[in-house]
């Protein structure tokens, strides 16, 4: 059974694999892989993706067990002088804890060329390790083509049984936005729409909240902030969901500008 890759989200932070002597230039074709190196004035975003090639792929459990680590060594002219971790990978996709499962797993993290060293001479080694195989792939950067996102959002939804899932969604921070707020108590809304484009279930529907202002979570640059709901299948007129394909929209409901991402999911198919 194929056991490369996803989800211990929790990485360690101790780095077994400094060089690329035990490792070998990726090539696995069980999986899509992008590595990148953004830079961002004097920061460089880097960043990795992973999904499988045959989906659904692997049970949840056997998913939720694998080791995946992943670091960068940093190279000036082929010389090393820094490495960074991927403190955290995210998951984004449907899991079932029963079944299949078809997930994408990404990291984000930054380097700080503190000692200006011109972009042309700079490399980026990625180093990707599980208990049983290591691989390495060179990323020459790229500049910057547009303003990095204040919030990057990954969403995920667990099947926690037949009758009710949980919508999860991770939000990174990228940079402040200095006069946002949640203006009420409401943290996540999720929004279920049908194939066709029909809204068939809105968290927010004849929902009173709190009126209070309070931060927009996760407040500090490279924290993450963890948004669930949990849905029991029913739509916002007490009918159960019919079998079939949806499209699950969440909302981070900020003020000035909200946060939305969106995933397709299946529901008892």
């Amino acid at each position: 059974m194929k056991k490369l890759f996803f989800l211990n989200i929790v990485l360690f932070l101790v780095i077994s694999c400094q060089t690329t002597d035990k490792c070998r230039l990726w090539d696995n074709s069980n999986y899509f892989a992008t590595f990148t190196a953004l830079q961002d004035n004097e920061n460089y975003i880097l960043s990795v993706k992973f999904n499988a090639k045959d989906e659904p792929n692997n049970i949840y459990s056997d998913l939720e067990a694998s080791n995946l680590r992943v670091n960068v060594i940093v190279k000036n002219e082929d010389i090393a002088i820094d490495t960074v971790c991927f403190n955290t990978l995210y998951p984004s996709g449907v899991a079932d804890k029963k079944g299949n499962a078809t997930v994408t797993i990404h990291g984000v993290t930054e380097w700080r060329n503190s000692t200006a060293i011109d972009r042309k001479k700079l490399r980026f080694t990625f180093i990707i390790e599980t208990d049983e195989e290591c691989y390495y792939q060179d990323v020459a950067p790229q500049p910057s083509i547009g303003t990095k996102d204040v919030i990057t959002l990954y969403p995920s939804v667990n099947k926690d049984t037949d009758g009710t899932l949980t919508f999860i969604l991770y939000a990174q921070r990228n940079r402040i936005k200095v006069d946002e707020y949640m203006p009420t108590s409401e943290k996540l809304r999720v929004i279920i729409y049908s194939e066709k484009g029909e809204v068939k279930w809105n968290s927010a529907f004849s929902r009173n909240f709190l009126q209070v202002v309070t931060p927009v979570y996760p407040k500090e640059v490279g924290e993450v902030y963890k948004y669930s709901l949990k849905w029991d299948g029913y739509d916002n007129h007490a009918k159960l969901m019919p079998p079939g394909k949806y499209r699950a929209q969440m909302i981070i409901p900020s003020k000035p500008n909200s946060y939305s991402e969106s995933i397709v999911f299946k529901w008892k198919i």
